[in-house]
């Protein structure tokens, strides 16, 4: 995600995780500013669900960006059993997006 502004940003991120077996393992996710990890913006989130899904949701407020700057989502697993899914949509509901993002631009008087 790259910055056309300058200004201070808000992101709002929700991962779809889905899992193969019931074994405990966790997800970590955080966030990193043109290369470089942002401090405390870790997120673990553990799950033992077997061959089902969870969601893991998360915020970050006041992220300062220039020009041009870039963030990205990281995330890793300890156990390759978890993962980041889609799912497609269903008779009667839409499908499942792998991750919801909301990017929002504080406004400054």
């Amino acid at each position: 995600i790259v910055a056309s502004n300058a200004g201070l940003y808000s992101f709002s991120v929700t991962l779809q995780l889905k899992s193969t077996n019931a074994s405990t393992k966790t997800m970590f996710v955080w966030i990193r500013k043109n290369g470089t990890d942002i401090a405390r913006t870790r997120l673990d989130q553990s799950n033992n669900i077997n061959s089902g899904s969870n969601v893991l949701s998360f915020s970050l407020s006041d992220v300062s960006l220039q020009v041009s700057d870039y963030v990205e989502i990281m995330w890793a697993v300890d156990d390759l059993a978890l993962f980041l899914q889609a799912d497609a949509g269903l008779a009667f509901a839409p499908a499942v997006a792998l991750i919801y993002l909301t990017i929002l631009q504080s406004v400054l008087n």
